[in-house]
């Protein structure tokens, strides 16, 4: 399942790559630049010079379990879809950092999904993509928004707490500062509209097996073997995988893990660039603009080639799960406590700058 969601995130992401020479070639890069307006919205949460004192987390004081608590002025439980439909969009901007590796790109994904198509411990984690030009790779490190972590001027927290505290912006600069890494760039992925886009490419075809079948007779005129599945169609399986109401055996793994090479194949064909603007528009919130994407995309292709080349692994490995106390009100929360997080620095440092 993870290997599908998996799929169509880098699928979105690369949207524009194999029509990315029609739309630079018959409406032009200038044209392209203005249709971009509308992708980077006015709301979009743009890299401005840190305006205070640099911050410095104390990161080599890790609160025990026993020890750890959440200030009740500063409790946040989780992030909220309320959150999402304002853009991720809070007063923090992201703080312009010294880029380490200039062959090395890093953007932050995170996704939205309304309509229940996957779990609910997959919403709890945002993803760092890797674009490594100098070693030719790409690859996810998939971080627990349940981390505890200190945030620039509320103590240590959850660490997707940043996110209502300053939107997407604080998210990233605590990102930043506590792992010392350089993301400026992020792509929200809303899943409410993978319906619009299953029908902009034309559909896709997976395989089915008899539990998929059976589940959906009478609903759907489903086969055993390979379908093809409109929009409200690819929705409905995915929810049903989801909800555990079918078993993915490994033939429809497979086939769900290839979604990426065939979206591609149909990006390829297309000219309908209108269209084409439309669909990234509702499915991606992003502070890059068109050209930007499509620039990364072409780089993208060339590595990856299905699902299966792109893993993601998780950023930390050594780590404590507990229950944190608010002090006033003695409300409980889930925490992950990091053994010791200048040890997951050094490695999350390692992974990705080599």
């Amino acid at each position: 399942m993870k290997n599908a969601i998996i799929a169509i995130i880098v699928a979105l992401t690369v949207i524009g790559s194999a029509a990315a020479a029609p739309v630079v070639s018959v409406i032009g890069a200038a044209t392209a630049a203005k249709t971009a307006i509308g992708i980077t919205t006015d709301k979009a949460v743009q890299v401005k010079d840190r305006q205070n004192i640099e911050y410095n987390p104390n990161i080599t004081n890790v609160p025990s379990a026993d020890r750890a608590q959440i200030n009740d002025d500063d409790y946040k439980a989780s992030v909220t879809m309320t959150d999402y439909k304002n853009g991720y969009v809070g007063d923090t901007p992201i703080y312009k950092e010294i880029v380490k590796n200039d062959k090395v790109v890093n953007i932050l994904f995170m996704y939205c999904d309304p309509v229940g198509m996957i779990g609910e411990d997959e919403l709890d984690a945002s993803a760092i993509v890797t674009l490594d030009f100098e070693k030719n790779r790409v690859f996810a490190t998939t971080v627990n928004n349940n981390l505890y972590v200190p945030v620039e001027g509320h103590d240590w927290n959850r660490l997707g707490a940043a996110i209502e505290y300053g939107g997407v912006g604080m998210y990233i600069n605590t990102l930043n500062a506590v792992f010392d890494l350089d993301l400026q760039n992020y792509v929200i992925i809303d899943l409410s509209h993978v319906d619009e886009f299953v029908d902009w490419a034309g559909g896709i075809d997976l395989k089915l097996d008899k539990t998929a079948v059976e589940h959906f007779r009478g609903k759907y005129d489903f086969h055993i073997g390979t379908n093809h599945l409109d929009g409200t169609q690819t929705v409905d399986l995915f929810k049903a995988v989801k909800n555990k109401e079918i078993a993915v055996s490994d033939e429809m793994s497979g086939s769900m893990s290839g979604i990426l090479e065939g979206l591609t194949e149909k990006f390829q064909n297309s000219g309908d660039i209108s269209g084409l603007v439309k669909v990234i528009r509702d499915l991606l919130k992003t502070n890059m603009d068109l050209l930007k994407l499509i620039e990364i995309a072409f780089n993208i292709l060339p590595i990856v080639k299905n699902a299966e080349d792109f893993k993601a692994e998780e950023i930390t490995k050594n780590v404590s799960k507990a229950i944190v106390t608010v002090k006033e009100t003695g409300k409980q929360i889930a925490v992950m406590i990091m053994d010791s997080i200048e040890q997951v620095r050094y490695d999350i440092q390692s992974k990705i700058y080599g």
